[in-house]
Order: structure tokens, then C-alpha cells, then sequence
């Protein structure tokens, strides 16, 4: 930990995905009532949140559409995390509704077009990861221009906290 108070004014987990990969969906009738529940599936860096916090520095909490990657048959180029049960809008609105929320929101990603997680849409000659699959069979057509739009309205409740 003195190494982390000299050198960084904070921390950014990149750990904006639920670790809950179970086929079954969350029931929100009853997680929605229960915060506690809701943060073990919507907000896994907590932990690293508190020791920012222990350490006097700045937490960035990750928010981000979706993850999926699929580049080679090896186990570390293929990933899908579980990105339903609107989990943006359940991150987000858990994110700010927090006793004590984090410092930062940080949007994940602007042009990770290989994990998916892109909020611009590519460019005709945006230079995308490729190993025996390209993920230009995976991006190329599928735009998430809408999640900008979604965004705007999240961004202006944490900025405002008018929703």
C-alpha cells in the first residue's frame, strides 16, 4: 500500500461485468427492493473501492455495455461475459444510488471494438484485432450509437443528481 500512496492518485478497476455467468436471470422483483444483493452481481469492485478509499485516493467505477471477444480457439482470446438483464442501467443507476458513491464513473470503452465494449462505432479503417477470427465479423455493422444516447441520460443524473 505505500507503494500505491506515493505513485497513483487512484484506481480504475476494469471490472464493469458481473461475475455471475449463470444462465439464470436475476429476479429484480426482489433484488431491486435489496441493494446489498443487487451490489454482488452489479458492482464486483467494491472492494477495491474501500481500498482506495483506505489509502486516501480516488476510485473510477467502470461502466460498460457488454464484453465479448472471439479471436482464437485458445481459452484467453475467447470471452463473453454476461451482459443482459439490462446490466448497464442496473450498473449506472447502482453506481450513483451508492451511500457513498465513487469519485469517478469511468465509460468503458470509446474504441475497444475486439472485446465489443465499444461506444463509437468503428471507422471503415479502424485497425480491429484479428487472430483466426477477425472481429471485423463481429463489429462491422452492429453500431451502439444508441448506448451513447442511453448514456447521456445517466451522465446528466450523476452530474446534476437530477433524474
Amino acid at each position: 500500500m505505500k507503494l500505491i500512496r506515493r505513485c497513483a492518485d487512484g484506481l480504475l478497476s476494469w471490472d464493469a461485468w458481473p461475475h455471475n455467468n449463470e444462465s439464470q436471470p436475476v429476479d429484480y422483483a426482489q433484488v431491486n427492493a435489496n441493494v446489498t444483493t443487487q451490489e454482488t452481481i452489479y458492482f464486483p469492485d467494491k472492494a477495491s473501492m474501500l481500498a482506495s478509499r483506505a489509502v486516501s485516493k480516488t476510485f473510477a467505477a467502470p461502466v460498460a455495455p457488454l464484453f465479448y471477444k472471439h479471436l482464437n480457439p485458445s481459452e484467453t482470446d475467447n470471452y463473453i461475459y454476461r451482459s443482459d438483464d439490462w446490466l448497464m442501467v442496473n450498473r449506472y443507476t447502482n453506481l450513483i444510488k451508492q451511500e457513498t458513491p465513487p469519485e469517478f464513473i469511468e465509460l468503458l470503452t470509446w474504441n475497444d471494438y475486439g472485446e465489443s465494449h465499444y461506444l463509437r462505432d468503428p471507422q471503415p479503417l479502424a485497425n480491429l484485432p484479428s487472430g483466426m477470427v477477425s472481429s471485423h465479423q463481429y463489429v462491422d455493422g452492429f453500431t451502439h450509437t444508441a448506448f451513447l444516447n442511453m448514456l447521456s441520460y445517466f451522465n446528466q443524473w450523476v452530474e446534476t443528481g437530477l433524474y
